[in-house]
This record gives structure tokens, sequence and C-alpha cells, in this order.
């Protein structure tokens, strides 16, 4: 037992460390737990321990990662959405930390972004293509399709 009491302690300074660094989320322990080998019976306690000392908090995570892949890499709400689920945030969780975005911020950094990849685009004679290409650009940056053809059916 006294083996495992230290290797709890080795773990538990190891995540403290881990998490001081820069938000994390439980999915992401559970990576670095298999790397340490650590054994899978301290998980729990593990995690326990690291969120009530404040280390770990899945919301904290979540309004972060938001803000930084919306302001850093211009995600859309989708593509975020998708990331976190991964991580395994629960649907709650994401809801909440998805109002860190203002939507006026939102509808403004979509528009930039598209007229940005329109000015990119040389070929301009089929304009069905055109817009396909604008579109396809948007959706794998994560924002609503239906959004982007509404925009660019109206602008001209």
């Amino acid at each position: 037992m006294p083996n495992q009491d230290a290797t709890y302690k080795k773990a538990l300074t190891k995540a403290m460390r881990y998490c001081a660094y820069q938000e994390r989320c439980i999915s992401e322990l559970h990576t670095k737990f298999k790397e340490w080998e650590v054994p899978k019976n301290l998980w729990e306690a593990l995690i326990n321990n690291l969120q009530n000392d404040n280390f770990i908090n899945e919301l904290r995570f979540a309004e972060s990662y938001v803000r930084g892949k919306f302001r850093q890499k211009k995600w859309g709400k989708i593509k975020i959405t998708q990331n976190l689920r991964e991580k395994q945030i629960s649907p709650k969780t994401i809801t909440k930390a998805l109002q860190e975005i203002p939507q006026k911020e939102y509808n403004s950094t979509q528009k930039d972004l598209i007229e940005r990849k329109k000015k990119s685009l040389k070929d301009t004679k089929n304009t069905f293509q055109f817009k396909q290409k604008v579109v396809n650009y948007m959706v794998q940056k994560g924002y609503s399709s239906t959004d982007i053809w509404k925009y660019l059916n109206k602008a001209k």
C-alpha cells in the first residue's frame, strides 16, 4: 500500500503541474495518466482531488477553448462544438461555453472570412463554382452552410 500512496502523490504532483500550465479537461488527463502509466484505480481520486483544488474545471476549460479557437483560429461554432464533444465535454457545458462568443462578433468574423476568401479566389466566371468554393472553405472552418449561402446570395 505505501507504494500505491507514493504513486498517487507523484501522479498528483505531475497532474497539478500539467493543469497549472494551461486549462485542461478530464479526457486530456486520462490521456496523460495512460502515458504516465498511472494505475486506473487512482484516476477517479486524482481527478476529484484536482477538481476540489480547482486545478481542473470543465466549464472553465470549455470557455477558454471557445475563446481561443474563435479569436485565434476563427473557427465557427460547429467546429468548436465537434472538437469539444471529442474531448467528452457535456452538451450543457458546451452550450454555456459558446455564449463566450458575442453574436455580433461572430457575424462580423464570418463576413470578414467570406470576403477574404472571395478575394483570394481567381476564377469568377462560373458563379456557382465560385460560391461553392467559398461555402466549402467556411464549412471547413465550422460555419453553417445555410448562413453562408444566405450571405452569398444577398451580397453581389
